[in-house]
């Protein structure tokens, strides 16, 4: 996880903690959402040399390059089932802030769903 991504999932944890709708767990197990962030970035290239022997033998010696959307994600899942995101928002800077747009919009759509009969 990146410096910045690990900031914003900080200041969303106050935000979660501050609404009062859920309840914070540390340990996986005992959570029934995952809460899933990105900041947003162009792009992200890294590598690496091996010292000896032949190229491109270890993970540690691959070349990694990833492309993503400038606009910050958050996405909401229920523990039982990661592959599929229950709620998820996109926005440039939507993780800025405080609160963070897109924490804004989520409780939001929680609370008008929790309003229908």
């Amino acid at each position: 996880m990146l410096p910045d991504d690990r900031e914003k999932l900080a200041a969303l944890h106050k935000e979660f903690e501050r609404w009062g709708r859920y309840k914070v767990v540390v340990q996986p197990g005992q959570a029934e959402l995952v809460v899933a962030i990105r900041t947003g970035r162009q792009a992200m290239v890294g590598g690496g040399a091996p010292v000896t022997g032949p190229p491109l033998r270890t993970p540690e010696e691959s070349l990694r390059i990833e492309t993503a959307t400038a606009d910050d994600a958050l996405l909401v899942y229920a523990s039982s089932s990661l592959n599929t995101p229950l709620w998820r928002g996109q926005l440039a800077r939507g993780l800025r802030g405080s609160p963070p747009p897109l924490f804004e919009r989520f409780r939001s759509d929680v609370e008008q769903a929790a309003k229908k009969p």
